[in-house]
């Protein structure tokens, strides 16, 4: 006689085996992004303009999912709604967070920054009940509270940051994380057509680069990304490096998993930034911002528990 509980346990094995690649590629992608806020200090410290260092990140990391994406044979679609689509992604996702991320590099501690990007899911989540995408959750209110509460921790206390007035440098770089909570609600309310990852990353991000050649023709000029010195080229294409890579995992995560699996990436880039921050520029973090990541991860969490029940 069969036993019944094979099937189910054969179901469970399945299930298990096929989040091993996403969750692989979860890491990946959190401990690359985890380094943005470190590649964009490196390049800031070199006095790049920060509008041409976003220029030539969107360009070089395009160009390179592009190529990638040819020999792949999965050209870029040129449809309206591909070209909305990419419009819109573009300028949420990476045009105003590393802008806004770059113009306060070398402001405020990389490993400071890295904490506002906790801030997403409870943003994401803020934004989807705005538009009645999502439905009143109490963990997922909590969650919010504790984010806010994680970033009071860090802009209050007197010597956590490195000036008096460095919590206003803080609050610009909430945008950031706005930006990122917008992306991932247009991204959903645009439904985004059925293409292949990589046309979609280099769409994205020479969409990107194109919206961003006025600006800087108009504000640095035609500035080479080989102007100021060695640490302002590694700190560009590790920037580039990373937006291929998490752009390319965030989608893939996506279609295979969906987006609440996803939303774990947050933990993984709260502490993989700090750690950057710590190797890269040695930088010592206080008490205080140690109790900000404790909490941020604490909201985090509540939001993703929630997602999870109402999965359920």
């Amino acid at each position: 006689m069969e036993n019944p509980t094979k099937p189910a346990n054969q179901a469970v094995q399945h299930k298990w085996k096929n989040l091993i690649l996403p969750t692989v590629m979860l890491f990946i992608a959190g401990a690359a992004y985890g380094g943005i806020t470190s590649a964009n200090k490196l390049a800031m410290s070199a006095e790049f303009p920060f509008v041409a260092y976003t220029f030539w990140v969107a360009l070089i990391s395009g160009f390179v999912a592009g190529v990638m994406a040819i020999l792949k044979r999965d050209i870029p679609k040129l449809t309206l709604a591909h070209i909305r689509q990419y419009t819109f992604l573009a300028v949420a996702s990476l045009i105003l967070p590393v802008m806004v991320l770059a113009s306060v590099a070398d402001k405020i501690p990389a490993s400071i920054l890295t904490l506002i990007l906790a801030l997403v899911p409870g943003l994401t989540y803020s934004l989807a009940f705005l538009f009645k995408i999502e439905k009143f959750k109490t963990l997922s209110a909590m969650g919010i509270v504790v984010g806010a509460i994680g970033v009071l921790v860090v802009v209050i206390p007197e010597g956590n940051l490195p000036a008096p007035k460095s919590w206003i440098y803080v609050m610009i770089a909430l945008v950031a994380a706005l930006a990122a909570a917008a992306s991932n609600v247009g991204a959903k309310l645009l439904r985004p057509p059925e293409s292949g990852s990589l046309s979609l990353v280099s769409g994205i991000l020479l969409t990107a680069a194109l919206g961003l050649l006025p600006v800087v023709l108009l504000t640095d000029g035609m500035v080479s990304f080989t102007d100021y010195g060695s640490k302002a080229v590694w700190g560009i294409f590790w920037a580039a490096g990373i937006h291929v890579v998490t752009f390319y995992c965030f989608l893939e995560v996506i279609r295979q998993v969906g987006a609440v699996f996803f939303a774990q990436f947050n933990y993984i880039v709260t502490i993989s930034g700090v750690i950057w921050a710590m190797i890269i520029f040695g930088e010592s973090v206080s008490l205080w911002t140690w109790g900000a990541l404790i909490i941020m991860l604490g909201s985090v969490a509540l939001i993703n528990l929630s997602a999870s029940r109402s999965l359920n």
